[in-house]
């Protein structure tokens, strides 16, 4: 089950992640709003990647695949693999949504800290994979772009999720096929850019029709 190490690398990222969230969950207790002192830790761990990469020059295609992703030339086995991953996410995801929404909204609102592993578990290995699979890149922008650009914007959560799962697809699928059929295209950052544009063309056309008609 360990061979080619797809699921060891992903099982140590999971541990690695969640060791991680806990240290900064530990550390904002003590330093809330203190974004300056996460800039310090971001610039920190960037200087160190560097520095890795300065004494071993071999690590630095194994870091701009990590970063860009490379959808293109991922293993038979690693996409399979992948793609069984997140099919289970979905069912899962499905199973627990009424759940997973309430807990959403408590901690969003209400400011609710309470700690569930199950979830935290859930939301991890979702972006574990996909940091694996897909890139920093791809990953933080398809979480970050959808919530800053429509996010608010929309009537409602359950629209607004079927609306950015669209775009997702449309933008993933064209930004693909483009890198395809121009070789001078990167995928990820086509597919992102993609994404940016239909994102703002949907939101401009949310905020037209609200106009439009008083809501």
């Amino acid at each position: 089950i360990f061979e080619n190490s797809d699921v060891l690398i992903i099982a140590v990222s999971l541990l690695f992640f969640i060791f991680i969230k806990f240290l900064f969950l530990s550390i904002t207790k003590t330093r809330k709003k203190d974004e300056t002192f996460f800039i310090v830790i971001y610039l920190s761990l960037l200087a160190l990647s560097y520095l890795i990469i300065s004494i071993f020059p071999g690590l630095e295609g194994h870091m701009s695949i990590g970063f860009f992703g490379d959808i293109v030339s991922l293993s038979k086995k690693s996409t399979f693999f992948l793609i069984a991953s997140f099919a289970t996410f979905i069912i899962l995801y499905t199973y627990f949504n009424k759940k997973l929404l309430k807990k959403t909204f408590e901690v969003s609102v209400l400011k609710d800290n309470n700690f569930s592993i199950i979830e935290e578990l859930l939301f991890a290995s979702v972006f574990v994979c996909s940091l694996y699979g897909l890139g920093f890149l791809y990953s933080v922008s398809a979480m970050i772009f959808p919530a800053v650009l429509i996010g608010r914007n929309s009537k409602s959560f359950s629209c607004s999720l079927k609306l950015v799962s669209i775009l997702s697809v449309i933008s993933s699928v064209g930004g693909l096929s483009a890198s395809i059929s121009f070789e001078r295209l990167s995928t990820v950052p086509t597919q992102i850019v993609l994404l940016l544009i239909f994102l703002l063309m949907t939101n401009l056309k949310i905020k037209n029709l609200k106009e439009v008609y008083n809501v």
